[in-house]
């Protein structure tokens, strides 16, 4: 997607009467940014900064298993990096990585390697 594709998109979206003002002004800065700071990066589908060309690793983690929140009928694990809690029913606790294999924040969830676990 190029810079005036992304522009085209924002600009159709403040048309929509389902958007408020506030959204409408999200998408003007979204606008200003991709016009002033922002290059796209077609080779790798992201949008890169101009001052730091620095591309960043997307970031991959494990559930971690909250044992004060969990109880007999349902588990919590957090995410290591934004910290946001998701709750599995009991029943499906050993596929957590199969049913989320990600987080909300965009991290990864890798299920841990025998030696991690000990």
């Amino acid at each position: 997607m190029t810079r005036e594709e992304a522009t085209t998109v924002l600009k159709a979206f403040m048309e929509n009467p389902l958007f408020s003002d506030v959204h409408k002004a999200a998408f003007n800065i979204a606008i200003h940014d991709i016009k002033q700071r922002h290059e796209w990066d077609i080779n790798n589908l992201i949008l890169i900064n101009k001052d730091n060309y620095e591309s960043q690793e997307p970031k991959t983690g494990h559930w971690i298993y909250n044992e004060e929140y969990s109880s007999w009928y349902d588990t919590t694990y957090e995410c290591p990096h934004c910290k946001r809690a998701i709750i599995v029913p009991y029943e499906i606790r050993n596929e957590v990585y199969k049913e989320y294999p990600y987080c909300h924040c965009g991290a990864r969830m890798i299920e841990p390697q025998e030696s991690e676990e000990e």
